[in-house]
């Protein structure tokens, strides 16, 4: 919370549990990037006090601090109290309004189609200023090319601006534009955010981007069952996420953090230098950036039709055999058959538990082979246990 460029956005989320005082089964995973962390939270509703309790945690001495987001009210809500803060909306978002207005107006599509193209411009011209962008020199230290290329952003911005205005002037407009332009015109200033601080998006696909991975998630779990383990899965995606955005290995990442957390007793380790990505050590982060060992490769030249069996990279690890049923294609019209078992060599690390009821094979219990070879629902209940101290029971079954 001492960063000042943020990106922020939500998406719904299903939690399958009654809560007193909630109507409904419908929840909000609340996502937000800065240039070290993605932070994920879990709220019952989509009201303005989610952001507003995540940003009350920014340091008070911290001013011009960016919010990227779209034009969603709760955002504007936060920014009302706050002079520090500063909200940039989306160029995007804008640009889907004249394009949506297209496709509902086909006779206005020409002149949507214009300011589609303006929209275009803007983008060209604001990379272009980014390739002469220097962050180690101050605004009016700049180069040349950085100054001309600025002038030229304006100039593109203000003819806009003196076009919308004319337009909102006729008496005659139709609505389809005038409903347009006039959201246009009441988000002018959030929009031009960016002309100031060049490193500032003028969209918010970051964002988007990284709601993507849960809503994957979501839209095969279908949501959480219930609020322990939407919070749960909040936070891992927090973790996971951030881990990816510094470009270790989350496999690498689990593998490591997760046992030292059970030989601690359950709780963190004190010491988290080891698992931070912006205080490990060089030697640290090289180890947890080399591919997982899990990766199957092609089936080998012994495996027949009805049982395969994959190799995977077994490098310093010893190696355990999986079996699991694969479903195999059944043309039209032929009678079913059983499906088939691929048996699988996995790459586990040395020295770990077997715990056969937990993984359904004869692989040692870690972080990567639960993470590849179980469901969620054996997954979770695993990294419960371990985060509550129950891992001298599990490691018993």
């Amino acid at each position: 919370m001492g960063e000042k460029r943020f990106h922020g956005d939500e998406t719904r989320w299903e939690g399958f549990e009654d809560v007193a005082g909630k109507t409904g089964q419908r929840w909000y995973l609340w996502g937000m990037q800065s240039a070290s962390v993605v932070f994920y939270r879990m709220a019952p509703g989509r009201g303005a006090d989610v952001p507003q309790g995540h940003c009350a945690k920014l340091h008070k001495d911290l001013v011009a601090v960016v919010l990227v987001g779209d034009r969603y009210s709760a955002y504007k809500c936060l920014a009302k109290p706050c002079d520090e803060l500063i909200l940039a909306f989306c160029w995007a978002h804008v640009r889907r309004d004249f394009l949506k207005a297209a496709r509902s107006w086909p006779d206005l599509e020409r002149w949507m189609c214009i300011w589609v193209d303006d929209i275009r411009e803007l983008d060209r011209l604001h990379a272009a200023r980014l390739e002469a962008w220097d962050e180690t020199l101050p605004r009016d230290l700049q180069p040349l090319d950085f100054t001309e290329r600025h002038q030229a952003l304006e100039t593109k911005l203000s003819t806009m601006q003196a076009c919308c205005e004319t337009h909102l002037q006729e008496p005659t407009l139709p609505l389809a534009q005038h409903k347009v332009l006039s959201r246009l015109h009441n988000h002018w200033a959030g929009l031009t955010s960016f002309v100031g601080p060049p490193e500032v998006a003028m969209d918010n696909t970051t964002a988007e981007r990284t709601l993507r991975t849960p809503v994957v998630g979501r839209k095969n779990s279908y949501g959480s069952g219930s609020v322990w383990r939407a919070h749960l899965a909040a936070r891992m995606f927090s973790v996971l996420q951030t881990v990816v955005l510094w470009g270790r290995n989350p496999h690498h990442w689990l593998s490591a953090f997760l046992p030292a957390c059970a030989d601690h007793g359950s709780p963190c380790p004190p010491d988290l230098r080891a698992c931070l990505p912006w205080q490990m050590t060089p030697e640290r982060r090289e180890e947890l950036t080399r591919p997982a060992p899990g990766t199957l490769s092609p089936l080998t030249d012994q495996a027949s039709e009805g049982d395969k069996t994959a190799v995977v990279d077994t490098s310093e690890d010893q190696l355990c055999q999986v079996s699991c049923p694969t479903s195999n294609p059944v043309p039209a019209g032929s009678p079913g058959r059983p499906p088939s078992r691929t048996s699988v060599v996995c790459a586990c690390p040395i020295g770990a538990e077997r715990v056969s009821r937990v993984t359904r094979s004869s692989c040692p219990i870690n972080a990567g082979a639960v993470m590849t070879w179980c469901s969620a629902t054996d997954f979770l209940p695993w990294v419960r246990r371990i985060l509550t101290g129950e891992v001298s029971q599990l490691l018993d079954m």
